[in-house]
């Protein structure tokens, strides 16, 4: 009742692929590293969990935007594609059962922090490319959000703050050209309360996204999204 009272019209979804790379899910990190039935296990829980949420959003007049969390870049590609597939074919499943169709999917949360992401940037291009075609294989009316990134431009301090972006929002974009994945929103997170900041960064990625007009099916050029905010 309090979230239906509250009139949220989209409510996040979180679902985990991979163990998580860093503390405080150490333990669960090295238990399931050693034993892949229980990463099997983690997914079919988590996949249920996500499936009632879905239902319960939908029943209090939210739309559910699924975040599907890969921690690194998986050994095997293909099973991760079918694992990508499968469960987004259950959540939708559960949505549709509930009377609306899934929208938004996001990838990725602050790659090119340690914490949250274990490997190369490219390593977390190309398993996105993998993510966004299994999804986009289910329904390509489907909207896909990345990479979240902690900041899209290249300073932070002085009068050039947030003023170009960085060498992850570049490169990220042209990949996804030189590859021809899809990407409907580029996202990135932002810290403070100062406004013209926020401004400026999303000038800054504004200018990147519009080299690449055609990387959304959706859109045509990219939406931009700051999918995490708060005041510090």
């Amino acid at each position: 009742m309090l979230l239906k009272d509250a009139g949220f019209k989209i409510v996040e979804v979180m679902i985990w692929l991979s163990p998580p790379p860093k503390q405080p899910f150490e333990q669960d990190r090295q238990l399931l590293k050693e034993n892949m039935k229980e990463l099997d296990f983690m997914l079919e829980r988590n996949t249920e969990i996500a499936k009632k949420q879905i239902r319960s959003i939908i029943q209090i007049g939210a739309e559910p935007l699924v975040f599907m969390i890969t921690s690194k870049k998986p050994a095997d590609l293909d099973r991760y594609s079918e694992v990508v597939r499968r469960i987004v074919k259950e959540l939708r499943a559960a949505a549709l059962e509930s009377g609306k169709d899934l929208s938004i999917l996001r990838f990725g949360n602050e790659p090119e922090v340690k914490y949250f992401w274990e490997g190369s940037m490219e390593g977390f291009f190309e398993t996105y490319k993998i993510w966004a075609k299994a999804v986009k294989s289910v329904s390509p009316k489907f909207i896909l959000e990345a990479p979240g990134l902690a900041s899209p431009t290249s300073r932070y301090f002085g009068e050039d703050y947030y003023n170009e972006a960085n060498e992850f929002t570049k490169e990220f974009l042209k990949y996804c050209k030189k590859e021809n994945v899809p990407l409907d929103i580029f996202s990135f997170h932002y810290y403070g309360a100062n406004i013209n900041n926020i401004s400026m960064a999303a000038k800054a990625v504004k200018k990147e996204l519009s080299e690449y007009p055609k990387l959304s099916p959706v859109f045509g050029i990219q939406k931009i999204a700051i999918d995490e905010w708060n005041i510090m």
